[in-house]
């Protein structure tokens, strides 16, 4: 069964992950809570950040910690997905910064996504 063809926003998905992610250094610890598809098709290590798969998640949403202390504990150095995810995480916590690297959508989608660098703030 392939997803190739099917709906519109897995190949979005699909597209993200084998153009863009793809592209990333070989080390880069990607997080997103669409992982299945960006995992699958982009070669590169995806941490799932919904808990359908990671049971460490729920303990961290449990807690309110989903989010930058989270991030750094499992040393993510990227976030990818849906535009919408983003809207209520901080752009920068504690030196640290999400850097927009990407921003891709397809004609007749509703919504883009994106992909983050998780960079430190320099002075």
């Amino acid at each position: 069964v392939s997803i190739r063809g099917q709906l519109k926003s897995q190949r979005l998905g699909l597209s993200v992950a084998e153009d863009v992610l793809s592209a990333l250094p070989e080390n880069s610890l990607i997080g997103a809570w669409n992982a299945g598809v960006f995992g699958y098709f982009s070669g590169r290590r995806v941490v799932n950040l919904d808990g359908l798969i990671n049971a460490e998640i729920v303990t961290a949403y449990q807690k309110h910690e989903l989010n930058w202390p989270y991030f750094r504990k499992r040393g993510l150095t990227h976030l990818v997905d849906q535009e919408s995810w983003f809207t209520a995480l901080p752009q920068c916590y504690e030196g640290t910064c999400l850097k927009l690297l990407k921003k891709q959508s397809s004609p007749g989608s509703r919504e883009a996504i994106v992909l983050y660098a998780i960079v430190p703030i320099t002075r």
